[in-house]
Order: structure tokens, then C-alpha cells, then sequence
């Protein structure tokens, strides 16, 4: 049995010029490796972990974000406080564990193979944008990449002239950008492959030549994926005790046009729950039913809390087909008579909206074409939860035609 381990830990701070030191171009990094393993002299086996965590800063981005920067005597814009007293910065850092697990054999007794080898990695990867501001530090944007790999490889006895390899090999990454700068789309990535390599010796020349067949399939846009088989559920219910809920009760005064608020305070009680389920209508189209409700109350005096949503629904079908996708979605709600000293009461409704978009992936850029139907019955119906739904409804029928162009 071995064992092994290793780490280093590494900071430096800005660096000096002649001119002085460099806001924010320090660094610090950290990582470690372990593992342990077993090598007979037929069967050998390892595991192994790698952690890695670093951070470096940005010198000079903060200046593209502020209007305070300003021309130095050499004409550099450095931002305001540059020596040293400027509590924002901007830096990257970065997430990285890797878990390795290796399995085979070796000094096989058969003809034609001299041994095999199979192994399955696990990569995650998480780099974030960070902008600190006295101190605190916020994450403005993050990637996150993982990534699952199984490799199987055998290797070839020496038969003549000719000596090599092959194998197969199957990956699924799934990538993910969330924060202000979304640069591409939440992306699945599925690869299965074949390879073989082949040596021909001839004495002191030798003849290699090798091949590879790769199949990858890729699903954008962030089309989530159900459970485990052609049925999926999700069920939260939720209570929540609210000591001081702040909310608007409306008077009887008018100020152009509009009822003015009374803000108030109250302690509360919400009591509700959201339920969905989905099932495959077929290879790929699913069928999807939500239904929510909430239950507000002022504990204090029993009434209602002001503009909360009545029983609601929503029935969808998301249909792809290849790069294309249409979701028509039927959307009820029930009537609200459940309602706050003068509220009035909202009849319930129902309303068809449709989504469909067209997505054109390439190596580096998705083009993506959207098209959105709202309101296409033109139903006249109003939300209990606008503060001016007694003066206006809510929009009728409308189109939205929408060409994003993504880069990653």
C-alpha cells in the first residue's frame, strides 16, 4: 500500500514599481494533493484528491467602474486614493477540486491483451467575481463548470510488428454562468467516444497512426432535467411568522387620481404551499401542473393581509424539438374575496400565454431567437396585487420577437 500528500501555500502582496506599489495586484494560493493506491503485480487500484483555492487581484478594473478616476502626472488614470486608502477592489477567485479513482490490471495471460485500465474523474470548478467594498465581499458573478469522466483503455501485446492501445470514454459537464455578467447560457454537455492507437515497428522506423470517433450533444438555455423516470414532483409548504409585516391600507384620499396609502404595521402569519409535477407526453415533451396558494393574516386582528395572491394554477407543455422549443402555458387563478377593510375583490381568470425559441449553437457562440405570445385570448382580467388594479387591467394581447447573440 502507498500513500501520498503534498501542499503549498503561496501570498504576495501589490507589487513595488519605481513609481510605487500597484493597487490590488496581490495574489494568494493555496493547494493540496493526497491519495493512496495499491500496485501488485497483476491488479493495481488509487485514489486520489486534489483541492486547490486561489486569488488574485484586478489592478486597474475598478477604474472602468467609478467616474472618480483621474490623469496622473505620467497620464495614467489610477482611481482616487490609489496609495493605499481605497477600501474597493476587484478580484478573481477561483474553486478548483479534482477526485481521481483508478482501477486495473496488468501482465494479463492472454494473447491478445496485456492489460486494462479504467478510471473515473470528477472536476469541479468554480470561478468567481468578487467586488470588495470596505472589506465585505460580494460575488458579482460566477462560472461553475463540472465535469464527470469514465475512461476505460486497453493496451495491446506485442504481436510481430504491431503494438497499441484503444479504448472509450464518456464525460457529461454541466456549465453554468449566474450574477450581472451572464455571459452564455446554462449549458449540458454529454460525449461518448472511441479511439484506438496503433504502432507498426520496423527496426529504428516505426509507423503510427490513430483514430477517434466523438458524439457530443449539448442542451442550452437551461432547460433544467427531471428526476430519475417519466414522472416528476416537487411539493414545499411553508409558515412563516412575520413580527412587524409592513404593508399600504388604502384611504380616502385622492391625490391626482390616486388613493392615497396609509403604511402600516402588523405582526403576521403566511401559511401556504407550491406544488408541481411533470410528466413525458413523449420522447422529449413534457406536461407540467402548478398550483399555489397562500393564507395571510394579521394576527392582531384576524383580517387579511392587503393584495395577496388567490389560488392559483398554471398547466404547460414544453415540447423540443431538435434546436426548437415551443411552451404553450394556460394560467388560472381563482377569485380573491379574502380581502382588507376597503379592498375590493378580483374575479378569477384565465390567460394563454406561448413561448418558443430557436437555438443555433456554435463553438463559441449561441444565436438565440425567441418568440413570446402573451394574453392571446385578449382576456380582460386584473391582479390582485397591483396597487391600481381597480383603475386599469392588466395588458391584452402582445407579441415579443427577441435574436440574443451569447458568447462564451
Amino acid at each position: 500500500m502507498l500513500y501520498w500528500g503534498s501542499g503549498a501555500q503561496r501570498r504576495t502582496g501589490d507589487y513595488d514599481t519605481p513609481e510605487g506599489p500597484v493597487f490590488n495586484t496581490a495574489a494568494e494560493l493555496t493547494n493540496a494533493r493526497t491519495g493512496l493506491g495499491y500496485f501488485g503485480d497483476r491488479a493495481f487500484a488509487s485514489l486520489s484528491l486534489t483541492f486547490e483555492d486561489s486569488r488574485f487581484g484586478l489592478p486597474f478594473e475598478d477604474i472602468f467602474h467609478s467616474h472618480g478616476s483621474e490623469e496622473n502626472a505620467h497620464g495614467h488614470a489610477e482611481p482616487e486614493d490609489a496609495g493605499g486608502g481605497n477600501d474597493a477592489a476587484i478580484d478573481l477567485t477561483s474553486r478548483r477540486r479534482v477526485g481521481r479513482s483508478d482501477l486495473g490490471l496488468r501482465n494479463l495471460d492472454n494473447d491478445f491483451l496485456q492489460g486494462v485500465r479504467t478510471g473515473f474523474h470528477v472536476i469541479d470548478v468554480a470561478d468567481d467575481h468578487v467586488d470588495t467594498v470596505g472589506g465585505v465581499d460580494n460575488v458579482d458573478s460566477r462560472i461553475s463548470n463540472r465535469t464527470y469522466i469514465k475512461r476505460t483503455l486497453f493496451y495491446q501485446r506485442q504481436l510481430g510488428h504491431f503494438t497499441g492501445r484503444f479504448g472509450t470514454e464518456l464525460k457529461y459537464r454541466d456549465f453554468d454562468v449566474t450574477g450581472t455578467e451572464t455571459l452564455a447560457p446554462r449549458t449540458d454537455q454529454s460525449t461518448i467516444s472511441a479511439f484506438g492507437y496503433e504502432e507498426v515497428s520496423f527496426g529504428r522506423y516505426r509507423l503510427q497512426f490513430a483514430g477517434r470517433a466523438e458524439r457530443n450533444d449539448y442542451k442550452t438555455a437551461g432547460r433544467v432535467p427531471l428526476p430519475g423516470g417519466d414522472v416528476g414532483t416537487d411539493l414545499n409548504f411553508y409558515v412563516y411568522d412575520i413580527e412587524n409585516f409592513i404593508f399600504g391600507d388604502h384611504t380616502t384620499e385622492v391625490v391626482n387620481n390616486l388613493r392615497v396609502l396609509d403604511i402600516i404595521q402588523d405582526d403576521s402569519r403566511f401559511v401556504g404551499f407550491d406544488a408541481r409535477g411533470s410528466v413525458r407526453l413523449g420522447s422529449q415533451a413534457w406536461a407540467s401542473l402548478g398550483i399555489g396558494y397562500v393564507n395571510a393574516t394579521l394576527t392582531s386582528t384576524n383580517e387579511a393581509v392587503p393584495r395577496i395572491p388567490p389560488l392559483r394554477a398554471t398547466l404547460g407543455v414544453d415540447i423540443p424539438y431538435g434546436a426548437f422549443t415551443v411552451s404553450p402555458e394556460l394560467m388560472f387563478a381563482a377569485r380573491q374575496g379574502r380581502v382588507f377593510r376597503d379592498e375590493t375583490t378580483t374575479p378569477g381568470y384565465a390567460v394563454l400565454n406561448l413561448d418558443a425559441s430557436y437555438i443555433w449553437p456554435r463553438q463559441h457562440m449561441a444565436h438565440v431567437l425567441s418568440f413570446t405570445g402573451y394574453n392571446l385570448t385578449n382576456a380582460l382580467f386584473r391582479n390582485h396585487m397591483s396597487f391600481i388594479k381597480d383603475l386599469a387591467p392588466e395588458i391584452g394581447r402582445g407579441v415579443k420577437v427577441g435574436y440574443s447573440l451569447r458568447f462564451f
